[in-house]
């Protein structure tokens, strides 16, 4: 009886499981359609199956430069930049036992041992195409070797130990595999995925299986029609044949995170729990409570553009894949028009031909037709009849659908790698590019703050959780022995419920490049307006370093400031310089001493040419120039 009730109890969330799936992909089909329509572009693929044979099938790769572009751009705001977040600790929050350095060191590492930069990128590309970027953050145990030697009779051997070491793991979800509850009221968020069953088996095992062995042994492979198209739609994505696999046993796995609800009653059963269904068919990992002690679930989920009220949003490149088509065809009808003004269309009179096989696969540039005695004189055998030319308003209508393109895109000529198509003053471009910047400073902060941020502040909760399993040494080396030790000494609960409260994770990489070029412009008007009087001069310099303005124009500028800071060779010529300078001025100076300075014979115009070139302080009042 029990028994029975439990395999009632298994067809009832493998229903309720289904109907999640059904709802989730209705609302989704048109989103798909865009998606695939999306990718074709992205990877050049084109439907010509209109044009006829001979006809141009050129394509030009707008809309992939664009969204290149746009991933580029976030990924250098968290790789150029040297610090991209920051963790403040928010006021209120007592005895949390990781200060704002430690937390940023040791999330810093984990991030940088999950690929997080490549992540980001890939996210940007999915979101422009796909219309949202999903985010899984959980973690996994990595095979870790350490080598070491012995002695063993008195030769030193090298012995290998392998360890699992616990990292954290922000997966990339793709959108066709996501199945988010369309009404926006968060019942329930689903992933789809396929595995070979050697690898489902091994999850089934051990201490921590996550699935029931019993019902793993009896799965099959998936039916074959279904994992066709599902990969068929993987290779419209990634723009890779598949390969043949049928040697290989794969799983359909549904992995439910949210509330079970009665499908005839809309009861709750369960409340924030986890299940799997495999195949659509089985219920192999049981309901049970949300195994993260943050209480959410692993998928972080944003997009680019928003949509108010909607769960699915919008592609920034929904407009520009069409725009794209339609420059193609403009072009492949400007290519054949102009083939067609070179080769024309020609008439034939075969039977004035010596032999008519000698034109049996066209006629060839240069070649020679011999006429028969039929031919009248002055008559001509092979005639054109056409005046091909590539038309005005065809060009005309081709830089205007490129103009259109760029805008949907939020690029121009310029960002492309192209100049403008027609005359334009710089004050148009400055313009142009200043509208495009604003733009992408709010997409940028919509990202750094709907996505990264979230993204950085559950994979501290979940790196809290299983500290007890992270690397000894590495903690070590990063926060010190002592602090290392005081933490591994509390207990899972104690060090979680102390560390995972309190920290504000700020991104700024993204933003921050793109205001560089704001803070440059401010500081050359501000060096400008000082520099046009000495009353203000002299003001700014009993209030500002211009050391410290100068390392801000530095920053401004995106220059690593080390690559340009004075050595100790440096400064050894730097005196020099300023002694050979100031003993020039001297009275009595030696012939030695002039003949530093290599301005005997010139004129007043070439000497202040020749001590222009001598080394001295950038800075006005600086003791290279305050003697003279």
């Amino acid at each position: 009886m029990a028994n029975q009730k439990q395999v009632d109890s298994d067809a009832l969330i493998v229903r309720t499981t289904q109907n999640y799936i059904r709802e989730s992909y209705e609302a989704r089909r048109e989103r798909i359609r865009l998606n695939r329509l999306n990718y074709d572009i992205f990877h050049h693929r084109q439907d010509y199956a209109h044009k006829r044979p001979g006809q141009s099938q050129e394509f030009l790769p707008k809309q992939q430069m664009a969204v290149e572009q746009m991933a580029s751009f976030v990924s250098q705001g968290l790789v150029d930049v040297g610090h991209w977040f920051n963790v403040q600790q928010q006021p209120g929050v007592k005895n949390n036992r990781v200060d704002s350095v430690e937390t940023y060191l040791l999330l810093q590492r984990q991030l940088e041992k999950s690929g997080f930069l490549s992540f980001v990128s890939d996210a940007i590309k999915t979101g422009a195409l796909g219309s949202l970027m999903i985010a899984k953050v959980h973690g996994k145990n990595v095979p870790t070797a350490r080598f070491f030697t012995q002695v063993i009779d008195n030769k030193k051997k090298l012995f290998k130990a392998e360890k699992d070491i616990w990292q954290l793991y922000v997966e990339l979800i793709r959108p066709e595999d996501f199945y988010p509850d369309p009404t926006g009221a968060g019942l329930y968020e689903a992933q789809t995925m396929w595995v070979d069953k050697s690898v489902v088996m091994s999850m089934s095992e051990g201490e921590n299986a996550l699935y029931d062995k019993s019902k793993v042994e009896k799965l099959n492979g998936y039916a074959p029609s279904d994992y066709d198209q599902s990969w068929s739609d993987k290779d419209r994505e990634t723009d890779q044949s598949r390969t043949y696999s049928d040697y290989r046993v794969r799983i359909k796995l549904t992995e439910c995170w949210g509330d079970i609800i009665e499908p005839t009653t809309g009861e709750v059963l369960y409340k924030n729990v986890t299940w799997t269904v495999a195949n659509d068919t089985t219920l192999i990992a049981a309901p049970k409570p949300n195994p993260f002690w943050h209480g959410k679930s692993p998928f972080v989920v944003a997009p680019i553009v928003r949509v108010p009220f909607s769960v699915w949003h919008r592609a920034p490149m929904d407009a520009a894949t069409r725009t794209n088509i339609a420059i193609n065809e403009l072009y492949n009808l400007m290519v054949d028009a102009g083939m067609m003004s070179v080769f024309g269309i020609k008439q034939i009179r075969t039977d004035w031909l010596e032999d008519d096989r000698e034109v049996a696969d066209g006629v060839r540039p240069g070649q020679t037709i011999r006429v028969s005695s039929n031919c009248p004189p002055g008559a001509q055998a092979l005639q054109r009849v056409d005046e091909g030319a590539l038309s005005g308003e065809a060009l005309q209508m081709f830089n205007l659908m490129n103009a259109e393109h760029n805008t949907s895109a939020m690029t121009n000529d310029l960002r492309m790698g192209a100049m403008p198509s027609r005359a334009v003053k710089a004050t148009e471009v400055v313009e142009a590019s200043q509208t495009i910047t604003s733009m992408f400073s709010g997409i940028a902060k919509a990202i750094e703050v709907d996505f990264i941020e979230p993204i950085l502040e559950r994979s501290w909760n979940v790196i809290m959780q299983n500290a007890n399993d992270l690397d000894g040494d590495e903690v070590k080396a990063l926060i010190g022995d002592s602090r290392a030790l005081e933490l591994s000494s509390m207990s899972a609960e104690d060090r979680f419920a102390e560390t995972s409260q309190g920290n504000k994770f700020r991104v700024f990489g993204v933003s921050q490049t793109l205001n560089k070029q704001k803070d440059f412009r401010k500081l050359t008007s501000l060096l400008q307006t000082v520099g046009s009087s000495e009353v203000l001069l002299e003001s700014f310099m009993k209030q500002f370093s211009f050391e410290k303005l100068l390392g801000e124009i530095v920053r401004s500028l995106d220059i690593e400031p080390g690559s340009i800071e004075q050595d100790e060779m440096d400064q050894m010529m730097m005196a020099m310089s300023q002694q050979m300078a100031q003993g020039s001025m001297q009275p009595g100076a030696g012939p030695d001493m002039q003949s530093q300075i290599p301005q005997a014979s010139a004129g007043p115009e070439q000497e202040d040419m020749v001590q222009s070139n001598i080394p001295r302080s950038e800075f006005p009042g600086s003791p290279a120039t305050a003697g003279q």
